[in-house]
């Protein structure tokens, strides 16, 4: 270690004021040890968020997805209550075999959608 001399002027008579190099060393090693771990706070704070961030996308994605099955489902509900037709009975309804085949998919099939019905908006992850 390397120690220096330093005086200081006070009300006129000499100070002699004791500076070790090395402790100025140490305490800029300190500092920077500070800096880091902040550093590796943050990166692993903005590194949760970022997680959490995806996992509400994906969650958005999937009541997207749903909504849109809600509203294809409730759109061939609409056109199932439309072909029920009243028979002679006030109050009765019966529905006709040409409003079950037209709603019934084919086998193995989701239901066609129409080009009228509007579609939902979805997030997209790039």
């Amino acid at each position: 270690t390397s120690l220096f001399i330093l005086f200081n002027l006070s009300k006129s008579s000499l100070q002699p004021a004791w500076f070790c190099h090395s402790d100025h060393i140490d305490q800029q090693s300190e500092f920077n040890n500070r800096i880091e771990k902040q550093l590796e706070k943050l990166e692993s704070v903005l590194g949760l968020q970022t997680d959490i961030a995806i996992h509400q996308a994906e969650q958005s994605k999937i009541v997207a997805k749903r909504m849109d099955r809600i509203e294809i489902t409730m759109y061939e509900i609409k056109t199932s209550l439309k072909a029920i037709q009243p028979r002679n009975q006030p109050g009765k309804l019966a529905m006709s075999e040409a409003s079950i085949l037209a709603t019934r998919p084919e086998k193995g099939k989701a239901p066609a959608r129409p080009d009228t019905y509007p579609p939902v908006n979805s997030v997209v992850l790039s």
